[in-house]
Protein backbone atom coordinates (compact mmCIF):
# COMPACT_ATOMS: atom_id res chain seq x y z
CA UNK A 1 0.00 0.00 0.00
CA UNK A 2 1.17 3.51 -1.15
CA UNK A 3 0.22 5.94 1.71
CA UNK A 4 0.78 9.93 1.78
CA UNK A 5 1.71 11.85 4.76
CA UNK A 6 1.19 15.74 4.43
CA UNK A 7 3.10 16.99 7.62
CA UNK A 8 5.39 14.84 9.03
CA UNK A 9 6.28 16.91 12.61
CA UNK A 10 5.98 15.25 15.94
CA UNK A 11 3.21 12.62 15.05
CA UNK A 12 3.45 12.53 11.45
CA UNK A 13 7.33 11.66 11.55
CA UNK A 14 6.19 8.54 14.21
CA UNK A 15 3.28 7.49 11.89
CA UNK A 16 5.47 7.28 8.98
CA UNK A 17 8.34 5.51 10.35
CA UNK A 18 5.44 3.16 11.88
CA UNK A 19 4.11 2.77 8.28
CA UNK A 20 7.64 1.89 6.34
CA UNK A 21 8.14 -0.61 9.40
CA UNK A 22 4.64 -2.31 8.46
CA UNK A 23 5.98 -2.60 4.88
CA UNK A 24 4.32 0.32 3.14
CA UNK A 25 5.56 2.61 0.55
CA UNK A 26 5.17 5.91 2.15
CA UNK A 27 5.77 9.80 1.37
CA UNK A 28 6.05 12.05 3.50
CA UNK A 29 6.23 15.92 3.49
CA UNK A 30 8.30 18.46 5.22
CA UNK A 31 9.00 22.08 4.63
CA UNK A 32 12.48 22.28 4.52
CA UNK A 33 14.97 20.59 2.46
CA UNK A 34 17.58 19.97 5.41
CA UNK A 35 14.06 17.76 7.07
CA UNK A 36 12.94 16.25 3.70
CA UNK A 37 16.73 14.54 4.05
CA UNK A 38 16.37 13.16 7.83
CA UNK A 39 12.81 11.73 6.03
CA UNK A 40 14.85 9.76 3.56
CA UNK A 41 17.26 8.22 6.14
CA UNK A 42 14.08 6.85 7.66
CA UNK A 43 13.09 5.05 4.51
CA UNK A 44 10.42 7.46 3.94
CA UNK A 45 9.62 9.50 0.30
CA UNK A 46 10.77 12.49 1.77
CA UNK A 47 8.98 16.14 -0.34
CA UNK A 48 9.82 19.29 0.46
CA UNK A 49 6.04 20.92 0.36
CA UNK A 50 4.74 23.96 2.01
CA UNK A 51 0.64 24.40 2.05
CA UNK A 52 -0.39 26.69 -0.80
CA UNK A 53 2.88 24.86 -2.90
CA UNK A 54 1.79 24.94 -6.53
CA UNK A 55 -0.27 21.71 -6.37
CA UNK A 56 0.77 20.58 -10.09
CA UNK A 57 4.60 20.65 -9.93
CA UNK A 58 6.52 16.96 -10.67
CA UNK A 59 7.65 16.60 -6.97
CA UNK A 60 3.81 16.40 -5.92
CA UNK A 61 3.26 13.81 -8.23
CA UNK A 62 4.57 11.04 -5.48
CA UNK A 63 1.67 11.76 -3.14
CA UNK A 64 -1.01 11.71 -5.77
CA UNK A 65 -0.21 8.57 -6.81
CA UNK A 66 -0.51 7.02 -3.23
CA UNK A 67 -3.91 5.27 -2.26
CA UNK A 68 -4.10 7.05 1.13
CA UNK A 69 -3.64 10.72 2.25
CA UNK A 70 -3.16 11.31 5.51
CA UNK A 71 -3.65 14.90 6.43
CA UNK A 72 -1.68 16.02 9.49
CA UNK A 73 -1.12 19.67 8.57
CA UNK A 74 -1.77 21.97 12.11
CA UNK A 75 -3.84 24.79 12.29
CA UNK A 76 -1.82 28.07 13.47
CA UNK A 77 1.40 28.26 11.23
CA UNK A 78 2.75 31.77 11.87
CA UNK A 79 3.09 32.33 8.01
CA UNK A 80 -0.50 31.74 7.10
CA UNK A 81 -3.01 33.50 7.58
CA UNK A 82 -6.72 31.60 8.89
CA UNK A 83 -8.19 32.36 5.53
CA UNK A 84 -4.92 30.52 3.44
CA UNK A 85 -5.15 27.79 5.28
CA UNK A 86 -8.36 27.04 4.86
CA UNK A 87 -8.37 28.37 0.93
CA UNK A 88 -5.21 26.04 0.49
CA UNK A 89 -6.32 22.73 1.97
CA UNK A 90 -9.39 22.88 -0.11
CA UNK A 91 -8.08 23.35 -2.93
CA UNK A 92 -5.11 20.46 -1.64
CA UNK A 93 -8.40 18.71 -1.07
CA UNK A 94 -9.57 18.72 -4.78
CA UNK A 95 -6.66 17.71 -6.20
CA UNK A 96 -6.44 14.57 -4.25
CA UNK A 97 -10.28 13.86 -5.43
CA UNK A 98 -8.75 14.15 -8.84
CA UNK A 99 -5.50 11.68 -8.48
CA UNK A 100 -5.24 8.12 -7.40
CA UNK A 101 -6.22 8.56 -4.02
CA UNK A 102 -8.95 6.57 -3.06
CA UNK A 103 -8.61 7.88 1.08
CA UNK A 104 -8.15 10.30 3.67
CA UNK A 105 -7.57 10.31 7.06
CA UNK A 106 -7.93 14.21 8.76
CA UNK A 107 -5.74 14.95 11.77
CA UNK A 108 -8.23 17.10 13.64
CA UNK A 109 -8.88 17.62 17.35
CA UNK A 110 -11.31 17.41 20.40
CA UNK A 111 -10.94 21.01 21.07
CA UNK A 112 -13.99 21.21 18.41
CA UNK A 113 -16.35 20.17 21.09
CA UNK A 114 -15.58 23.61 23.26
CA UNK A 115 -14.72 23.29 27.10
CA UNK A 116 -18.45 23.12 28.27
CA UNK A 117 -19.19 20.69 31.12
CA UNK A 118 -20.46 17.21 29.33
CA UNK A 119 -19.34 14.17 28.51
CA UNK A 120 -18.65 14.16 24.43
CA UNK A 121 -18.38 11.06 22.13
CA UNK A 122 -18.32 10.56 18.67
CA UNK A 123 -22.04 11.56 18.14
CA UNK A 124 -22.10 14.62 20.53
CA UNK A 125 -22.65 18.55 18.81
CA UNK A 126 -19.71 20.65 18.44
CA UNK A 127 -19.07 23.80 19.44
CA UNK A 128 -15.85 24.74 18.48
CA UNK A 129 -15.04 28.42 20.81
CA UNK A 130 -11.09 28.86 19.57
CA UNK A 131 -9.80 30.10 16.21
CA UNK A 132 -8.03 26.28 15.38
CA UNK A 133 -11.17 24.73 16.89
CA UNK A 134 -13.23 26.65 14.27
CA UNK A 135 -11.11 26.05 11.15
CA UNK A 136 -10.38 22.27 12.10
CA UNK A 137 -13.88 21.62 11.93
CA UNK A 138 -14.23 23.56 8.96
CA UNK A 139 -11.80 21.30 7.04
CA UNK A 140 -13.25 18.47 8.35
CA UNK A 141 -16.35 18.96 6.36
CA UNK A 142 -14.03 20.16 3.02
CA UNK A 143 -12.79 16.52 3.74
CA UNK A 144 -16.28 14.88 3.88
CA UNK A 145 -17.34 16.85 0.64
CA UNK A 146 -14.37 15.77 -1.10
CA UNK A 147 -14.19 12.01 0.29
CA UNK A 148 -17.26 11.17 2.08
CA UNK A 149 -17.63 7.42 2.78
CA UNK A 150 -13.70 7.38 1.53
CA UNK A 151 -12.47 9.57 4.79
CA UNK A 152 -12.17 9.11 8.76
CA UNK A 153 -11.97 12.18 11.11
CA UNK A 154 -9.78 11.46 13.67
CA UNK A 155 -9.95 13.90 16.85
CA UNK A 156 -7.36 13.78 19.36
CA UNK A 157 -7.26 15.14 22.76
CA UNK A 158 -4.08 16.55 24.19
CA UNK A 159 -1.20 14.35 22.86
CA UNK A 160 1.44 13.61 25.01
CA UNK A 161 4.94 10.96 24.89
CA UNK A 162 8.21 11.24 24.02
CA UNK A 163 9.47 14.85 24.37
CA UNK A 164 5.97 16.21 25.15
CA UNK A 165 6.05 15.40 28.59
CA UNK A 166 3.15 16.08 30.59
CA UNK A 167 5.23 16.89 33.65
CA UNK A 168 6.63 19.83 32.10
CA UNK A 169 3.91 21.30 31.01
CA UNK A 170 2.85 23.46 33.86
CA UNK A 171 6.05 22.96 36.45
CA UNK A 172 6.87 26.16 38.03
CA UNK A 173 4.26 28.35 36.72
CA UNK A 174 1.79 30.42 38.53
CA UNK A 175 -1.56 32.06 38.94
CA UNK A 176 -3.00 29.73 36.73
CA UNK A 177 -7.18 29.44 35.85
CA UNK A 178 -9.27 26.45 36.06
CA UNK A 179 -7.74 24.18 38.90
CA UNK A 180 -10.92 21.97 38.54
CA UNK A 181 -11.41 21.47 34.57
CA UNK A 182 -10.39 18.13 33.77
CA UNK A 183 -7.85 16.92 31.44
CA UNK A 184 -7.63 15.02 28.30
CA UNK A 185 -4.55 13.40 27.19
CA UNK A 186 -3.87 10.84 24.62
CA UNK A 187 -0.43 9.15 24.19
CA UNK A 188 1.26 9.30 20.74
CA UNK A 189 1.40 5.25 21.29
CA UNK A 190 -2.58 4.69 21.43
CA UNK A 191 -2.38 6.89 18.54
CA UNK A 192 -0.48 5.65 15.89
CA UNK A 193 -2.45 2.29 16.86
CA UNK A 194 -5.31 3.89 15.78
CA UNK A 195 -4.42 5.26 12.69
CA UNK A 196 -2.78 2.36 11.70
CA UNK A 197 -6.26 0.47 12.53
CA UNK A 198 -7.75 2.67 10.26
CA UNK A 199 -5.96 2.20 7.45
CA UNK A 200 -5.31 -1.66 7.77
CA UNK A 201 -9.26 -2.04 8.71
CA UNK A 202 -10.87 0.43 6.21
CA UNK A 203 -12.67 1.56 8.56
CA UNK A 204 -13.48 4.58 6.46
CA UNK A 205 -16.64 6.71 6.45
CA UNK A 206 -15.93 7.64 10.21
CA UNK A 207 -15.52 10.18 13.19
CA UNK A 208 -13.49 8.73 16.00
CA UNK A 209 -11.93 10.43 19.17
CA UNK A 210 -8.67 9.41 21.09
CA UNK A 211 -8.43 10.34 25.14
CA UNK A 212 -7.39 8.11 27.61
CA UNK A 213 -10.32 6.96 29.84
CA UNK A 214 -9.52 8.97 33.01
CA UNK A 215 -9.65 12.78 33.74
CA UNK A 216 -8.09 14.08 36.87
CA UNK A 217 -8.44 17.65 37.65
CA UNK A 218 -5.66 19.97 35.73
CA UNK A 219 -4.67 20.95 39.59
CA UNK A 220 -4.50 16.91 40.75
CA UNK A 221 -2.76 15.81 37.94
CA UNK A 222 -0.23 18.37 36.55
CA UNK A 223 1.00 19.23 40.70
CA UNK A 224 1.02 15.49 40.91
CA UNK A 225 3.37 15.23 37.54
CA UNK A 226 5.78 18.23 38.36
CA UNK A 227 6.17 16.62 42.15
CA UNK A 228 7.41 13.14 40.42
CA UNK A 229 9.73 14.91 38.39
CA UNK A 230 11.55 16.96 41.03
CA UNK A 231 9.91 20.01 39.29
CA UNK A 232 8.34 22.71 41.46
CA UNK A 233 4.61 22.09 41.47
CA UNK A 234 2.48 24.73 39.52
CA UNK A 235 0.14 27.00 41.80
CA UNK A 236 -3.51 27.22 40.62
CA UNK A 237 -5.78 30.45 41.42
CA UNK A 238 -8.51 29.35 43.87
CA UNK A 239 -11.55 28.17 42.60
CA UNK A 240 -15.32 29.12 43.34
CA UNK A 241 -16.18 25.46 43.09
CA UNK A 242 -14.67 22.81 43.77
CA UNK A 243 -16.32 20.14 41.01
CA UNK A 244 -14.76 18.81 38.20
CA UNK A 245 -15.70 21.52 34.80
CA UNK A 246 -15.05 20.98 31.18
CA UNK A 247 -15.22 18.01 28.67
CA UNK A 248 -14.58 14.77 29.35
CA UNK A 249 -13.69 12.84 26.04
CA UNK A 250 -15.50 9.33 25.82
CA UNK A 251 -13.73 6.99 23.00
CA UNK A 252 -15.20 3.83 24.06
CA UNK A 253 -17.22 3.27 21.06
CA UNK A 254 -13.63 4.14 18.21
CA UNK A 255 -11.70 1.90 20.24
CA UNK A 256 -14.74 -1.09 20.03
CA UNK A 257 -15.28 -0.38 16.18
CA UNK A 258 -11.38 -0.54 15.65
CA UNK A 259 -10.73 -3.58 18.37
CA UNK A 260 -8.41 -1.45 20.27
CA UNK A 261 -7.25 -1.23 24.04
CA UNK A 262 -5.67 1.82 25.02
CA UNK A 263 -2.09 0.95 26.25
CA UNK A 264 -2.03 4.03 28.22
CA UNK A 265 -5.82 4.49 29.31
CA UNK A 266 -5.03 7.24 32.16
CA UNK A 267 -2.43 9.99 32.29
CA UNK A 268 -0.94 8.67 35.66
CA UNK A 269 0.09 5.87 33.11
CA UNK A 270 1.98 8.80 30.50
CA UNK A 271 4.34 10.12 32.64
CA UNK A 272 7.40 8.29 32.20
CA UNK A 273 6.16 6.22 28.77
Amino acid sequence: MKIAVLGCGWLGLQLAKRLVDKGCTVVGSKRTKQDVDELNQHGICGLQYSLGDDLTQDSLAKVFSCDVLVLNIPVGRKSQAPEAYVEHMAALLKQAKKSEIQSVVFISTTSVYGEETRVVTEVSEVNPVTQSAKINHQIEGLVRAQFADKATIIRLAGLVGGQRHPGKFLAGKSGLANPHQVVNLVHLHDVLNAIESVIQQKAWGHTLLLSAAQHPSRQDYYVWAATQLGLAPPVFEQADVSKLTGKQVDCQHTLELLGLALVYPSPYDMLNA
